[in-house]
């Protein structure tokens, strides 16, 4: 139960990638519907959660909801890859466009 709360797994993972971007780089994450298949009745969504023009997680699922859940959990996963040893900001655009 402990580890719950110190991981803050009580929390949906959209609030808790909101609650990391902002206390660390100042930012809010923004969805982004990369694609959309199948028929109305069944339709399936792969989303992508961004700061700036940063990916930082892809999910889909049955609803865009679904997906931005998904896209949230991985960005979570991948934050201390993309934000190396807690880094308070984003990379400099310009370097970024260039590699």
């Amino acid at each position: 139960m402990p580890e719950i709360f110190e991981k803050q797994l009580h929390i949906d993972p959209k609030s808790r990638l909101q609650e990391l971007a902002q206390e660390k780089i100042g930012e809010t994450p923004i969805y982004k519907v990369h694609e959309e298949w199948g028929p109305d009745h069944a339709k399936q969504f792969k989303v992508g959660a961004y700061i700036h023009d940063k990916l930082l997680g892809e999910g889909s699922g049955a609803s865009k909801q679904t997906a931005q859940i998904s896209a949230a959990e991985n960005a979570l996963v991948n934050w201390d890859n993309l934000y190396p040893n807690n880094q308070s900001q984003l990379p400099n655009k310009n370097l970024e466009s260039s590699s």
